[in-house]
């Protein structure tokens, strides 16, 4: 069984093996009055929120990336939409233009036209 105690509660005896998991040492507490096994700092939880706040940076900034490259992408399409058919071309013709895609969804083209 794991017990989970705050550092600066004294020692018992049923606590058994004592290790301490928080990245900043117990102000005010010495090693000694501790009587723990090791000091586990790479295991803090505030470690591993730094980490996942790293991930969570990476991520954003990944999204954004990925937007920006849709953004584009969208306004590359719209330009060869309107070489096919300018405007004005398409009001004196009367005659439709139709752009094929191989991707299963043709709503992003949709929206484009």
């Amino acid at each position: 069984m794991i017990a989970i105690k705050r550092a600066y509660e004294a020692p018992a005896e049923k606590d058994g093996s004592r290790f301490l998991v928080d990245a900043l040492w117990p102000r005010g507490i010495k090693k000694d009055r501790l009587h723990i096994e090791a000091w586990l700092k790479e295991t803090a939880p505030s470690a591993l929120v730094d980490e996942n706040n790293q991930l969570l940076v990476q991520v954003r900034d990944r999204a954004q990336q990925n937007q920006l490259l849709l953004r584009r992408s969208v306004e590359l399409m719209q330009r060869f939409i309107s070489t096919l058919a300018p405007d004005d071309q398409k009001s004196q013709s009367g005659h439709e233009t139709t752009v094929l895609t191989l991707e299963p969804s043709c709503s992003l083209y949709a929206a484009l036209v």
